[in-house]
């Protein structure tokens, strides 16, 4: 008998305009976002520059930003960003924010899953990097259990990069 897959909980899809006021409570709140490589936003503009920025193509890099919403009601919880250089032919980097209502509940497990099989059906990407402070425990864990593996610990802004290959569909 063949094991069924779980549904996923959660989608990527676009960010509109509409998204403004959710986004910057996600992106606002200081203890949430001291994980992050940027600051928190501090006005509805920040939200504003968020969603215009979603697809950035500067010198040999493209960076796609798409926002996760749970499936059941369509509420905006994060945000996934994948970042591919032409340098690194082959390699995508992955980051992604969870409101602070949002953690503990899996979340972030699923997203990186959803990452990752998005990733293996590109045949040009054949790995995956990722971030971490090292104080940000759970996330570190979540990349681990999907298989990264610890690659470098920098000593700038306290991070470690972690790195998997991918599996082709």
């Amino acid at each position: 008998m063949p094991i069924e897959r779980s549904r996923s909980r959660i989608r990527f899809r676009e960010l509109i305009g509409s998204d403004q006021e959710q986004l910057f409570r996600i992106y606002s709140d200081r203890d949430a976002m001291k994980y992050r490589g940027s600051k928190p936003m501090v006005t509805l503009e920040d939200a504003d520059a968020f969603i215009e920025n979603q697809e950035v193509e500067e010198a040999n890099r493209l960076t796609l930003r798409k926002g996760v919403e749970l499936v059941e009601s369509g509420e905006l919880i994060g945000s996934v960003m994948f970042r591919f250089q032409d340098r690194d032919a082959g390699e995508c980097e992955i980051g992604y924010s969870i409101g602070k209502a949002y953690w503990n509940n899996g979340f972030g497990k699923e997203i990186v899953q959803k990452m990752l099989e998005e990733l293996e059906m590109q045949t040009a990407v054949a790995a995956v990097i990722a971030w971490s402070r090292q104080q940000n425990v759970a996330s570190t864990k979540i990349l681990k259990q999907a298989g990264f593996q610890l690659v470098e610990q920098t000593e700038h802004e306290d991070s470690y990069l972690f790195r998997r290959e991918l599996k082709k569909v």
